[in-house]
């Protein structure tokens, strides 16, 4: 019924248990006790973090499952969409962020030549 698992396979699995573990317990721990959505900074820091871990379970899947476990590949457009969600969120944060405090590096370097 359990096949030996190779050596590198196992650890590869415990490497990735020990990614999840600490993924869970921070998310978990800052979405109760941190007002993260008060702050572009805290909402950008969960997405990366939850980004992170659906990767790290879609890789510990597939080491627990075998490659062609049953619904791979629609769990796996799931993951890929939440994260490239997660991306174009961040990127609008920062915009965001960035039209509230309007500094550029081009903006001063272009300052700086029209004072010449």
């Amino acid at each position: 019924m359990f096949e030996a698992m190779a050596p590198e396979n196992a650890i590869i699995m415990v490497l990735l248990v020990l990614g999840v573990i600490p993924l869970v317990l921070f998310i978990v721990r800052y979405f109760f006790f941190s007002p993260w959505r008060a702050e572009p900074e805290g909402r950008t820091m969960m997405y990366q973090k939850i980004a992170l871990l659906a990767v790290l379970l879609l890789a510990l899947a597939a080491r627990a499952l075998g490659p062609e476990y049953w619904g791979r590949e629609v769990i796996t457009i799931l993951v890929y969409t939440v994260i490239v969600y997660f991306f174009w969120r961040t990127l609008f944060e920062l915009l965001s962020v960035q039209r509230q405090y309007p500094f550029s590096r081009i903006r001063l370097w272009r300052e700086k030549r029209k004072r010449k």
